[in-house]
């Protein structure tokens, strides 16, 4: 890695490691919250993939949501019925 990471690493080696252990907890703890605001500030959202879902081999119901399956999109998309489209599997590409 290039020169602010060599940098970077060095300062931090120089924290003893009970205080930088400490702090590892302390975030691995609330990476969840932490990761929930970054995202709001940032403005980044969620990856929906419902479009793809006819095109992913190997999904098994039920889904976990946190995989951007909504079902609510889902349920939407079956009320419009098939739309002649066939899709095909995302294997090799």
């Amino acid at each position: 890695m290039g020169f602010p990471y060599a940098v970077l690493g060095f300062i931090l080696l120089l924290i003893p490691a009970c205080i930088r252990d400490f702090g590892y907890k302390l975030f691995a703890k609330n990476r969840g919250a932490i990761w929930k605001k970054v995202k709001k500030v940032v403005g980044m959202g969620d990856t929906m993939l419902v479009e793809y879902r006819g095109r992913v081999v190997g999904l098994e119901e039920p889904l976990d949501p946190g995989w951007g399956f909504n079902a609510e999109v889902n349920a939407s998309e079956e009320e419009e019925g098939d739309r002649g489209q066939e899709l095909r599997p995302l294997v090799g590409e």
